[in-house]
């Protein structure tokens, strides 16, 4: 690298360094008592970017379309925020999402935990036209969130159908067995992850999808024929 690129370089890494320095400084000391919730979102964030750089220590990683192989041209559309932390939230897998839809092009998805509705519009947007969406979320005088307002009154729309329960006791056998993606983002609590999941195998058609939305760690199973 040329001494200017060099110079260049290190002048970049000094700015970040002074910029992040005082944070960190802050977030490790003074905040642990003044603010306890910031120190713990700022720890969380660091870890999240820790854990976004390092290989799975069980799985390790591969790209998507090394997996899965195809053509695709993602879209993204929605009241989205993107940044870097392990919610639903980060560029890449937003992309990596809508390149399953349009590689895998289910027929059938259910979605454990609808929200704001903005992974629904993004599985939506990406599937085949004729793609069945099946979103569940609580009811609505059990929640603070607007449920699929992400969703509500756009074209993508008229491929979803919104259902309403609890996951630990919704009935979900008119499904079992035909479901070709799966997604699985509802209670983070390891007891409702573990039913989740649970409801998910029995939702799977021959050959689907099963896709694990979960903080801290999340994994990507795929089944294919």
């Amino acid at each position: 690298m040329p001494l200017g690129g060099k110079l260049g370089a290190a002048k970049h890494l000094f700015q970040t360094y002074i910029t992040a320095l005082p944070r960190i400084v802050y977030r490790s000391s003074l905040s642990l008592f003044v603010d306890p919730r910031g120190s713990q979102k700022f720890l969380h964030q660091v870890l999240s970017a820790q854990d976004l750089e390092a290989d799975d220590h069980f799985l390790g990683s591969a790209w998507i379309t090394d997996l899965l192989p195809g053509e695709a041209q993602p879209k993204i559309s929605g009241s989205y925020h993107i940044y870097q932390t392990t919610a639903t939230g980060i560029f890449l897998e937003l992309v990596a999402l809508a390149y399953l839809m349009q590689v895998l092009r289910p027929r059938i998805i259910f979605e454990i935990g609808t929200f704001v509705g903005r992974t629904t519009r993004l599985l939506a947007l990406n599937s085949p036209h004729n793609t069945q969406i099946f979103t569940l979320d609580l009811s609505v005088d059990q929640v603070a969130h607007d449920i699929g307002v992400d969703f509500r009154g756009t074209p993508e729309a008229e491929k979803i159908t919104q259902l309403h329960g609890d996951t630990r006791t919704f009935d979900y056998s008119p499904w079992h067995g035909q479901c070709d993606f799966v997604w699985v983002d509802a209670c983070h609590d390891y007891p409702f992850v573990m039913q989740d999941t649970k409801a998910s195998l029995r939702l799977r058609s021959e050959g689907g999808v099963d896709r694990l939305a979960r903080l801290p760690a999340y994994r990507l199973v795929v089944w294919r024929d």
